[in-house]
């Protein structure tokens, strides 16, 4: 009677050895309610735990939407510093009504890495008298395409590093007069000025803001990439730029809107690419060692020539 019983007991023991278990806690490896994000395939109660163990290189999935309200100062907020992916797809970070009437400064996102986010229709949104959305320090690099971004007066801010926006959405609930929407996107004045603050844009729509003239900035700043700019669109009363690709040839990484000015541009050894179609004449000085690549585009001359070597005089 003895073994019956303990071969029954052992039996039981193996079927629930090999059954799946689920764990409510930071790194589950199963699919639960409480997980807000994952890292290949393992589940983080929050944002935050799901930052403080991703590696180099991961990218971190947000599976709902959340709110994060962080209670005393900056470092114990919403604090990526890893180099990672940060990929909402359509879910949205919010942060609670009334987070701007607080003396800490508070922000729902910030950047203190080089980070990526990837979004379809999610993005930020810090709600009504609510708190910045994104905050980028300590000279990291922020690269953002697509989503939708809503910030209390300010839906990006630079205060030491780097804002690539190639896509998105972005607006914000003004300031009182006579700021309103002048810094929905907005460098630190005197880091912005030393050059340890940056904004460049090759995509996305403003609403009510021309990044191609910001008043954020003293003396107004161009946020537009080299070769980009700002089309206005929209109503009178609710104007939105829209940022629009108006490359016609590079040099290395940098656009410009005609190929003249790529050409002035360009240092000996350097290559040109044509990127589109354009009628232009351009000049190249006789000491100047240039590749000018046509890249199966077309130039036609203007006037007489289309391309004249200029000798320069001794």
């Amino acid at each position: 009677m003895k073994r019956r019983l303990l071969s029954a007991f052992l039996a039981v023991m193996m079927v629930l050895t090999m059954a799946p278990v689920a764990f409510a806690a930071d790194g589950d490896t199963a699919a639960t309610p409480e997980n807000v994000a994952e890292i290949n395939g393992t589940g983080y109660a929050t944002l935050q735990a799901a930052v403080d163990a991703a590696k180099a290189g991961d990218t971190i999935t947000l599976l709902k939407d959340i709110t994060v309200d962080g209670t005393d100062k900056v470092t114990s907020r919403t604090v990526i510093d890893k180099p990672i992916t940060l990929d909402l797809n359509d879910k949205t970070i919010k942060s609670p009504d009334n987070m701007g009437a607080n003396t800490n400064n508070f922000t729902a996102l910030h950047i203190s890495a080089d980070v990526t986010i990837n979004a379809t229709t999610g993005g930020i949104n810090t709600g009504t008298n609510g708190a910045y959305a994104i905050n980028v320090m300590n000279g990291a690099t922020l690269t953002i395409n697509g989503g939708n971004y809503y910030g209390g007066g300010t839906a990006v801010q630079v205060q030491e590093g780097t804002a690539n926006i190639n896509g998105g959405t972005f607006a914000c609930e003004p300031y009182g007069d006579p700021y309103g929407y002048k810094f929905l996107i907005n460098c630190i004045d005197s880091a912005y000025k030393n050059g340890t603050a940056k904004v460049s844009i090759k995509g996305g729509s403003f609403v009510n803001f021309d990044p191609s003239d910001s008043a954020s900035e003293n003396p107004k700043g161009n946020f537009c990439a080299s070769g980009y700019v700002a089309v206005k669109g929209g109503t009178e009363d609710a104007p939105v730029w829209t940022v629009e690709d108006h490359r016609v040839a590079e040099v290395g990484n940098t656009g410009y809107s005609t190929l003249s000015a790529a050409v002035a541009a360009a240092n000996n050894g350097d290559t040109v690419t044509l990127l589109t179609n354009t009628d232009e004449d351009i000049t190249i000085a006789q000491d100047k060692d240039i590749i000018l690549d046509l890249n199966g585009k077309k130039l036609t001359n203007v006037a007489s020539h289309t391309i004249s070597i200029r000798v320069l005089d001794d």
